[in-house]
Protein backbone atom coordinates (compact mmCIF):
# COMPACT_ATOMS: atom_id res chain seq x y z
CA UNK A 1 0.00 0.00 0.00
CA UNK A 2 1.49 3.25 -1.07
CA UNK A 3 -1.50 6.02 -1.18
CA UNK A 4 -4.02 7.21 1.51
CA UNK A 5 -6.70 5.51 -1.17
CA UNK A 6 -4.86 2.29 -1.21
CA UNK A 7 -5.32 2.25 2.80
CA UNK A 8 -8.70 3.93 2.72
CA UNK A 9 -9.66 0.36 0.97
CA UNK A 10 -7.84 -1.78 3.05
CA UNK A 11 -9.94 0.05 6.02
CA UNK A 12 -13.02 -0.25 3.97
CA UNK A 13 -12.65 -4.25 3.12
CA UNK A 14 -11.71 -4.95 6.59
CA UNK A 15 -15.50 -2.77 7.67
CA UNK A 16 -17.12 -4.64 5.45
CA UNK A 17 -15.78 -8.31 6.40
CA UNK A 18 -15.84 -7.32 10.20
CA UNK A 19 -19.77 -7.07 10.57
CA UNK A 20 -19.36 -4.29 12.46
CA UNK A 21 -21.03 -1.24 12.17
CA UNK A 22 -19.67 2.35 11.77
CA UNK A 23 -20.72 3.18 15.61
CA UNK A 24 -19.64 -0.01 16.85
CA UNK A 25 -15.96 0.84 15.23
CA UNK A 26 -16.26 4.68 16.43
CA UNK A 27 -17.25 3.17 20.31
CA UNK A 28 -14.37 0.43 19.94
CA UNK A 29 -11.23 2.60 18.82
CA UNK A 30 -12.76 5.98 20.16
CA UNK A 31 -12.71 8.05 17.09
CA UNK A 32 -15.98 10.29 16.23
CA UNK A 33 -17.85 9.32 13.47
CA UNK A 34 -16.68 11.96 11.03
CA UNK A 35 -13.22 11.06 11.85
CA UNK A 36 -14.07 7.36 10.51
CA UNK A 37 -16.18 8.95 7.61
CA UNK A 38 -12.86 10.41 6.24
CA UNK A 39 -10.54 7.82 7.16
CA UNK A 40 -12.46 5.31 4.72
CA UNK A 41 -13.30 8.09 1.96
CA UNK A 42 -9.79 8.14 1.23
CA UNK A 43 -10.11 11.85 -0.18
CA UNK A 44 -8.33 12.94 3.29
CA UNK A 45 -5.09 12.42 5.48
CA UNK A 46 -5.68 11.65 8.80
CA UNK A 47 -4.13 10.72 11.72
CA UNK A 48 -1.54 8.01 12.54
CA UNK A 49 -3.08 7.71 15.66
CA UNK A 50 -6.51 7.34 14.60
CA UNK A 51 -5.62 4.99 11.94
CA UNK A 52 -3.75 2.88 14.32
CA UNK A 53 -7.19 3.06 16.73
CA UNK A 54 -9.48 2.38 13.82
CA UNK A 55 -6.94 -0.86 12.85
CA UNK A 56 -6.90 -2.31 15.89
CA UNK A 57 -10.53 -2.32 16.37
CA UNK A 58 -10.90 -4.40 13.43
CA UNK A 59 -8.13 -6.55 14.66
CA UNK A 60 -5.91 -5.24 11.92
CA UNK A 61 -1.71 -5.66 12.14
CA UNK A 62 0.52 -2.58 10.97
CA UNK A 63 3.40 -4.26 9.17
CA UNK A 64 6.74 -1.97 7.85
CA UNK A 65 8.79 -3.53 5.46
CA UNK A 66 11.64 -1.61 3.72
CA UNK A 67 11.61 -1.21 -0.10
CA UNK A 68 13.48 -4.06 -0.48
CA UNK A 69 11.84 -6.45 1.85
CA UNK A 70 8.47 -5.74 0.08
CA UNK A 71 10.51 -6.39 -3.73
CA UNK A 72 11.22 -9.45 -2.29
CA UNK A 73 8.14 -10.91 -0.74
CA UNK A 74 6.25 -9.48 -3.98
CA UNK A 75 8.33 -12.08 -5.84
CA UNK A 76 6.99 -14.87 -3.88
CA UNK A 77 3.19 -13.42 -4.06
CA UNK A 78 1.85 -14.94 -7.42
CA UNK A 79 -1.06 -12.31 -7.89
CA UNK A 80 0.74 -9.30 -6.75
CA UNK A 81 1.34 -6.47 -9.29
CA UNK A 82 4.27 -4.88 -8.77
CA UNK A 83 4.09 -1.58 -6.42
CA UNK A 84 4.42 1.70 -8.33
CA UNK A 85 7.68 3.03 -6.85
CA UNK A 86 7.17 6.36 -5.35
CA UNK A 87 9.22 9.38 -7.17
CA UNK A 88 11.60 10.97 -4.46
CA UNK A 89 13.50 14.15 -5.09
CA UNK A 90 16.92 12.65 -4.82
CA UNK A 91 15.92 10.79 -8.14
CA UNK A 92 14.98 13.66 -9.90
CA UNK A 93 18.08 14.83 -9.43
CA UNK A 94 19.63 12.50 -11.01
CA UNK A 95 18.48 13.22 -14.14
CA UNK A 96 20.40 16.57 -14.13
Amino acid sequence: MKTISDISNRLREAVQSSGLTHAQICELSGVQRMTLHRMLSGKENFSMASFLAVAFALKLDLLLLSQSQSELLQKFSPDAAPAPRVARRVDSLRDL
